[in-house]
């Protein structure tokens, strides 16, 4: 689906404990093309990739003391996540975004 979204909509708010589920949604839906040409089960593709998400996600944690991690709403419905650091004069950011509900 390819919506599309008012600019003025889009906001953002620091991660919770709240939005592990969310945000392991969001990771997984980045994964889904990968996934889909595994021989395993559903259940093993879950098992695997809630452990990457939570190596990846204490990892980021762990490393980047000072970075900024959000979600991204679309009027208040989360929408995506977004990390972000800032070194030197250089500033990184990754997305990641998942349109449409139930993400």
């Amino acid at each position: 689906m390819n919506a599309k979204v008012n600019p003025s909509s889009i906001s953002f708010r620091p991660i919770t404990d709240n939005d592990l589920e969310f945000l392991y949604k969001v990771y997984a839906s980045t994964r889904s093309e990968e996934m889909a040409v595994t021989v395993w089960r559903n259940e093993e593709i879950d098992a695997f990739l809630r452990m990457q998400f939570r190596l990846q996600h204490t990892q980021y944690l762990q490393n980047n003391p000072h970075a900024s991690f959000n979600v991204i709403l679309v009027d208040t419905t989360p929408a995506g996540s977004c990390k972000s650091k800032r070194t030197d004069c250089r500033c990184a950011k990754t997305y990641q975004w998942k349109q449409g509900t139930g993400c």
